[in-house]
C-alpha cells in the first residue's frame, strides 16, 4: 500500500511538472505567445541566465533539453529513494526484516540508476553516430 502511494505520488509530480513545464501539452500559454519576447525578451533573458542557448530551434536541442530534464527528475527519484532506505535502515532498530528491506530499496535503487545511465549511453552513442 505504501509503495502504492509513493508511486502515485511520484507518477503526479512527474505529470504536474510537465503540465506547468508546458512540455508539449500546450495547455498553459507560452511566454512567447503572451507577448514577452516582444516587450522586452524577458523570457530570452532567463533562458541565456540559465545557460540555454535561445537561438536554437533544433528539434535536436529540443530532444536534449527533454532528456536532460527527465534525467534530472530521475536523480531526484534516486535520491528520494537512497534517502528513504537509509531512514527506514536507520530506523529498523535491529529488526532483520526491516534491514533487508532497507537494503533491498537502497539496492534497486542504484540498479536503476546504472541502468538509465547506460541506456543514455546507448542513446547518445547511437545518435552521435546518426548526427
Amino acid at each position: 500500500m505504501r509503495q502504492k502511494l509513493i508511486f502515485t505520488f511520484l507518477a503526479v509530480l512527474f505529470l504536474g511538472s510537465l503540465f506547468f513545464l508546458d512540455l508539449g501539452f500546450g495547455i498553459i500559454p507560452s511566454a512567447q505567445a503572451l507577448g514577452f519576447k516582444e516587450a522586452g525578451g524577458f523570457l530570452d533573458l532567463a533562458g541565456l541566465g540559465a545557460g540555454f542557448d535561445t537561438t536554437q530551434s533544433d528539434p535536436a536541442v529540443i530532444v536534449s533539453q527533454i532528456i536532460v530534464a527527465i534525467l534530472s527528475f530521475i536523480g531526484v527519484i534516486f535520491l528520494i529513494l537512497m534517502v528513504y532506505g537509509g531512514i527506514t535502515w536507520m530506523t529498523a532498530r535491529g529488526e532483520s526484516e526491516k534491514v533487508e528491506k532497507a537494503k533491498g530499496i537502497i539496492r534497486n535503487a542504484i540498479t536503476g540508476l546504472i541502468i538509465v545511465f547506460l541506456a543514455y549511453a546507448i542513446v547518445y552513442t547511437i545518435s552521435s553516430f546518426l548526427i
